[in-house]
């Protein structure tokens, strides 16, 4: 399918990010967002750098003013009719979903794809809403979208290979790395290892032994960030959202404990802190306080919440050591056990791992002149004092030779 018209669904940050990164190509491009005075703000805010670029004339001039020409914000869905691809961003709750698909069902026509920018959710699960279901699946960006170099592609249970190709082609198309997701799960691919290190550290915390600054700063020996400051710009309700819908969007009873290699459980600090309203850096407040440009640790808070997830104290301290070594396997686990499961394919883990997170190598470049024999060693101490989620897997598990 020749795709040269693109509707973006939302009006929050992802839906403007995959926009910005819309703009700078040839495609006709329709924002829609609900609301008529958020548009009217977006229009300002999007269109104010081409618009300066367009007074200036020459070629660069030209070039802007084809853009601007290009592009519509708008409230009116019936704007999205002719376009060949929807991009949707709503809130990432299944029924908000499900509701603006069945009416996009009814207005765009009939040949076009459909796709949600979801990061947890079963595109199948919101495909039912429509009658396109073998054109529908899930064309994940990740946030900030305009840098990132790679997008999932999430098929339902219904697309045709045709569906998945022609996202393929459009992805590269906009200068990006596809990466297939083979099958539906919880986190999709990247996400899941994303979070498998996230939540470590998080829980790391919960077991009361450890600050958040503390971790982070273990984490930051080999990655850009770490997994507590990394969930305070992911934000902790999208976290908690994301697990409550789970269930629901699956159709399995606790199906992210179940595929998550034995955690303990989702790590329970995040139910504490959405209840106390500290949902990350967008309200001030989180694993850290924020005022301005300026962070704070917060360490009396978590001294006083600790003991009420007493239950979840099941561990050893560890030293900076064990801590470190936590974070790190996570990630290589989660990568090991998605290429296990035929998620992913380990070059495009590697890919989008390595950049997100900033490490030297991606989890398989780094076992193929690692010493699996000391990894081993390693990933057995760490499941007798940190529990089985850190239990050898694939390469890990099998004897080595002597």
């Amino acid at each position: 399918m020749n795709i040269q018209k693109v509707g973006i669904v939302g009006g929050g940050k992802m839906a403007i990010e995959v926009f910005k990164l819309l703009i700078d190509t040839d495609l006709e491009v329709v924002l829609w967002a609900r609301r008529s005075e958020a548009v009217a703000e977006l229009e300002e805010e999007l269109k104010r750098k081409l618009r300066r670029k367009a007074k200036k004339g020459g070629d660069l001039g030209a070039e802007a003013e084809a853009r601007l020409a290009r592009l519509t914000i708008t409230s009116d869905l019936e704007a999205l009719r002719d376009v060949d691809l929807i991009s949707e961003s709503v809130t990432e709750l299944l029924q908000p979903k499900r509701d603006i698909f069945a009416q996009l069902d009814r207005i765009v026509k009939p040949e076009a794809l459909f796709t949600t920018n979801s990061s947890s959710l079963a595109p199948s699960s919101i495909a039912v809403a429509t009658n396109r279901r073998e054109r529908f699946a899930g064309l994940h960006f990740f946030h900030p979208a305009s840098l990132l170099g790679f997008v999932e592609i999430i098929p339902t249970r219904w697309t045709v290979p045709e569906t998945s190709e022609a996202l393929a082609a459009f992805v590269l198309r906009l200068g990006r790395r596809p990466i297939p997701v083979q099958k539906e799960i919880p986190g999709h691919l990247v996400n899941r290892i994303l979070m498998a290190y996230y939540n470590e550290g998080s829980g790391i915390v919960g077991e009361g032994y450890w600050e958040p600054g503390q971790v982070d700063r273990i984490g930051r020996r080999f990655a850009l960030m770490g997994p507590c400051e990394s969930m305070d710009q992911a934000s902790i309700d999208m976290a908690v959202n994301g697990y409550r819908s789970a269930d629901e969007s699956y159709g399995m009873e606790n199906v992210v404990e179940r595929l998550s290699r034995g955690f303990k459980r989702f790590p329970p600090v995040y139910f504490k802190m959405f209840n106390d309203g500290r949902l990350g850096q967008k309200v001030g407040l989180g694993f850290y306080r924020y005022e301005g440009n300026t962070r704070s640790e917060d360490p009396e808070y978590f001294c006083s919440i600790c003991p009420d997830l007493i239950d979840y104290h099941r561990v050893d301290a560890g030293d900076a050591e064990a801590v470190e070594q936590r974070l790190f396997f996570s990630i290589l686990l989660e990568a090991i056990s998605m290429v296990e499961h035929g998620i992913g394919a380990p070059e495009d883990i590697d890919a989008a791992i390595r950049q997100i997170l900033g490490l030297e190598k991606g989890p398989f470049a780094y076992l193929e002149t690692a010493d699996l024999g000391r990894l081993q060693a390693i990933c057995r101490d760490l499941e007798a004092r940190f529990g089985p989620h850190l239990a050898p897997l694939g390469v890990l598990k099998a004897p080595q030779n002597v």
